[in-house]
């Protein structure tokens, strides 16, 4: 009895050994299968299958068109189209970069920022490299807009534009992307197409008024210095209306003498977001009043542009570029 126990334990232990060393038998297969390697005897295994976490838009953006002072940008479910950065001066042959494709939007519900980079290469200093931003954005309340930063330390070899230029094709992470933070005033803009007229805002309480004006233009000449000539924030205060029967220069690059008031920021000055559906230029175009809503100016494009205030124009390449305006109250002021 003793000698048919032994050879049983016997043959128990050779069958569990070999059960654990079939076990240990399996090869990966195409498409991240395990397959024993006797397929006649077992059964396939659990499947493991790995898949690339692609970056995709949040949900406010993908598969949406937005207008704003950087143009018009087209979202896909992970690429956007329509922001341009000219890099001809220093790859000729690139021209410009168009086309972007999302790295990282973790950051985005707790920080906003999304993280992107261009497919375009362009030669730079004998190399290949590629163009990433970091945009810091805030949803302005209530409506399809935000308003924006490009949080980058200015690049000189590119007109000043704040963004990042690297070799490396892998960066994702902000701490790799991001760079300075701009001064508050200098701020992009961007609203939902379709939603321009139902996304605007109160206009900035210094401009809520009736107002005769004198508007100077970057070249040095003056018009609308009659007694007459009329901007009323008063009527919508939403909305500037200008009278061009009195004066027929365009006021805000509008040919049909209406603005809406989209966001404003106040720091130093009041800086308004203005939208213009009767322009043939930039539909967005950025105001800067004085406290007592005697002195602007407004240029087209974002908010921040050099050396723009109440009194000053802006600067570009060197040149003064928009309007400067002075305003007497023709009305009481009506502020909230």
């Amino acid at each position: 009895m003793a000698v048919v126990m032994a050879v049983v334990m016997a043959v128990v232990m050779s069958v569990v050994e070999v059960a654990v060393v079939d076990v240990n038998k399996y090869t990966r297969q195409n498409e991240n299968k395990y397959i024993r390697q006797d397929e006649n005897k077992y059964t396939r295994q659990n499947e493991i299958k790995y898949t690339h976490c692609a970056c995709t838009w949040p949900s406010a953006f993908a598969n949406s068109v937005w207008e704003g002072t950087r143009g018009q940008l087209t979202f896909g479910s992970s690429t956007l189209g329509g922001l341009v950065i000219d890099v001809s001066s220093l790859d000729p042959s690139a021209g410009s970069l168009s086309t972007w494709e999302c790295v990282n939007t973790d950051y985005f519900q707790a920080e906003g920022i999304l993280l992107l980079k261009s497919t375009k290469k362009f030669n730079h200093i004998n190399a290949l490299f590629l163009a990433y931003f970091c945009f810091t954005m805030t949803r302005v309340t209530g409506v399809e807009a935000f308003y924006f930063y490009q949080s980058h330390a200015m690049e000189p070899s590119l007109n000043n534009e704040r963004i990042k230029i690297h070799q490396a094709e892998t960066f994702t992470t902000k701490a790799q992307i991001c760079g300075a933070t701009p001064p508050v005033q200098e701020f992009h803009y961007m609203v939902k197409q379709g939603q321009e007229l139902v996304s605007k805002q109160f206009c900035p309480p210094s401009l809520l008024a009736r107002m005769e004006y004198n508007v100077t233009s970057s070249n040095g000449a003056v018009s609308c210095t009659g007694p007459a000539d009329s901007w009323d924030v008063c009527t919508d205060k939403t909305k500037m209306t200008f009278n061009y029967s009195t004066c027929a220069t365009q006021m805000m690059y509008s040919s049909d003498g209406r603005v809406y008031c989209m966001f404003n920021l106040t720091t130093t000055h009041h800086y308004t977001m203005v939208y213009s559906n009767g322009t043939s230029g930039s539909k967005f175009i950025c105001v800067v009043s004085n406290e007592a809503g005697t002195a602007a100016s407004f240029v087209e494009g974002r908010c921040g542009q050099s050396n723009q205030s109440p009194t000053t124009f802006a600067t570009s390449d060197g040149s003064d570029v928009g309007f400067t305006v002075t305003m007497s109250a023709a009305g009481n002021l009506d502020i909230y």
